[in-house]
């Protein structure tokens, strides 16, 4: 199985809400998250539906995201 790779981090990972995000080739295929159960649950979805990985960064880099705890 091929590997994933960890991409794009969203937030701070020092602080209390940053997230993670997970790829193989050109979809997401992880997501880690910590004190956002909200958002893990968006990821989630996408994974499942085998989003591209734009939809995800977009998602993660929108304002309100991992650094704010939204």
């Amino acid at each position: 199985m091929p590997e994933a790779r960890s991409d794009a981090v969203a937030g701070d990972p020092q602080s209390d809400f940053w997230a993670a995000l997970y790829r193989r080739g050109d979809r997401v295929v992880g997501a880690l998250t910590l004190n956002q159960p909200r958002k893990i649950m968006k990821y989630r979805a996408m994974i499942a539906r085998r989003a591209p990985w734009a939809t995800a960064r977009e998602f993660a880099d929108a304002p309100g995201s991992a650094a704010a705890g939204a």
